[in-house]
């Protein structure tokens, strides 16, 4: 006799660092993992253009809604739930807090500069440091 409950759907956690573009293959690639699942995006409060010597929270909040905004549109028609925040303005902040709050099954990272950026350094290192990736790639299965 087949069960009558479901498993509870799988949580995505998808880490942007700029808006949606359908023409880059590694956005695209991102939304193969979200049919069905319960989805949050989280961007970071990074700077925004113009910033010298004063920093503009409200323009970095506005842009990274912006972000998440683009993604929200295309990931909602396939995601079973859509959620989205602005975290720390340092990426890797802003991830270990959505993982810490959030406990998702699978973390991706959407780089601007391509899936071996952690192998660069720069800001996705930390990243990289904090999902335990190595520089291997763009996105890891949460450990248990």
């Amino acid at each position: 006799m087949p069960s009558t409950t479901s498993a509870c759907p799988e949580r995505v956690l998808i880490v942007v660092d700029r808006a949606f573009d359908p023409g880059l293959a590694e956005h695209r690639q991102a939304l193969g993992v979200v049919d069905g699942r319960n989805v949050h995006i989280v961007t970071a409060a990074a700077p925004v253009a113009g910033e010298r010597w004063i920093i503009d929270l409200t323009a970095r909040e506005r842009a990274a809604r912006e972000r998440l905004r683009s993604w929200e549109r295309v990931v909602g028609r396939h995601a079973r739930s859509t959620a989205v925040d602005v975290g720390d303005e340092h990426l890797a902040s802003a991830v270990a807090d959505a993982r810490g709050a959030l406990r998702p099954d699978r973390v991706v990272v959407v780089a601007a500069d391509g899936p071996h950026a952690t192998r660069r350094g720069g800001r996705w290192a930390g990243v990289a440091r904090a999902l335990g990736l190595a520089g291997t790639g763009a996105q890891r299965g949460s450990p248990a």
